[in-house]
């Protein structure tokens, strides 16, 4: 009996000492493995998934700035051989776009806004509708440590939308947002605007990541 007896004590000391810190062990490697996936905020699902410790090491993981999107000047619309500063009655514009891109469990993983700008209706001698100084600059840029950021921004040839005699310049721009995965595949959209120089309602396309 008192073999019997220390068997089973010991056993149960064995499980204690030994076996729970191992249990404990593998426990942590699976929470910090889910910290490191998610990246961005702490998940706000049942609470179930996580237990406090996750939610502890979820709540340090920070954002970065993306050094991916800087101000770009994208394009003109000015007559041949001439500077914007040679021209006048210039009025400018400025809209501001958001898009985001989130996991499948609603994560935000890549944030931005940025500014379209420009300046329409210059003219020389009294004549034409021009558009100079188109631009993107970005407001806000945020994104988690396994993704980036990438934006390419063009613009198409000009058009004259006018008569010869008093043109009116029309210009395509299409800005391109790249999400770049270190885990995953790259995803794209472009925006796309057309611009005229005598007004400044624009046609836009815009596109979100899905």
């Amino acid at each position: 009996m008192l073999r019997v007896f220390l068997g089973r004590n010991f056993y149960v000391v064995f499980v204690l000492v030994f076996a729970l810190p191992l249990y404990a062990q593998k426990d942590v490697g699976q929470i910090q493995m889910e910290a490191e996936l998610a990246e961005t905020e702490m998940y706000e699902g049942p609470v179930t998934l996580f237990n406090e410790f996750a939610q502890k090491l979820m709540e340090i993981v920070k954002r970065k700035e993306s050094s991916g999107f800087k101000t770009v000047v994208i394009g003109h619309a000015l007559p041949k051989n001439t500077e914007s500063s040679e021209l006048n009655g210039w009025k400018k514009f400025k809209k501001t776009y958001e898009k985001e891109f989130r996991s499948v469990l609603g994560l935000s993983l890549v944030k931005v806004k940025y500014d379209l700008s420009f300046s329409y209706q210059g003219r020389k001698n009294s004549k034409g509708y021009y558009i100079s100084n188109v631009s993107a600059t970005p407001v806000l840029v945020e994104t988690s440590s396994l993704w980036d950021l990438k934006v390419e921004a063009v613009s198409l040839e000009p058009i004259n939308v006018g008569t010869d005699s008093d043109p009116v310049a029309e210009l395509g721009v299409h800005i391109t947002f790249t999400v770049i995965g270190r885990v995953q595949g790259d995803i794209a959209v472009t925006d796309r605007f057309t611009i005229r120089g005598d007004s400044p309602e624009i046609e836009e396309e815009i596109h979100d990541f899905e």
